[in-house]
């Protein structure tokens, strides 16, 4: 993975630079997201294991997006059913974690990722 590609992936994953050198890099001080941006720049290498971690989230994300799809298929193929359906998006963790309570930021980010595919589709609607 190169820099390029780091970034598009991070933000695929509506992630936060900060988030992303917090929660999938391990990166801590004052300033963890430097580290990501450098990264991102090309400025410095990229250490093996972030792209190891940036796939398995791009996995973990392909694979929610085919079960709710089967989900979708399901719902709609019942008569009468509606053409799309309503998907929960939750602007904060906050509210993510009041119905998701052992969810992490990383499952927020990829449940709010999916959901914005499929609104983006034209397969379903926020809530």
């Amino acid at each position: 993975m190169n820099n390029k590609e780091l970034h598009a992936a991070r933000t695929l994953l509506m992630l936060s630079t900060n988030e992303a050198a917090i929660h999938v890099a391990g990166l801590g001080g004052k300033k963890p997201a430097r580290g990501w941006q450098r990264w991102e720049s090309g400025e410095r290498n990229i250490p093996d294991y972030v792209p190891e971690k940036m796939r398995q989230l791009l996995d973990k994300r392909l694979l929610m997006i085919e079960e709710t799809e089967s989900l979708i298929d399901e719902i709609t193929e019942k008569e009468g059913a509606p053409d799309r359906i309503e998907i929960s998006y939750y602007k904060t963790l906050e509210e993510y974690q009041s119905d998701h309570r052992e969810s992490t930021l990383l499952d927020w980010r990829l449940s709010q990722s999916v959901a914005a595919y499929f609104y983006c589709e034209k397969l379903a609607d926020l809530v």
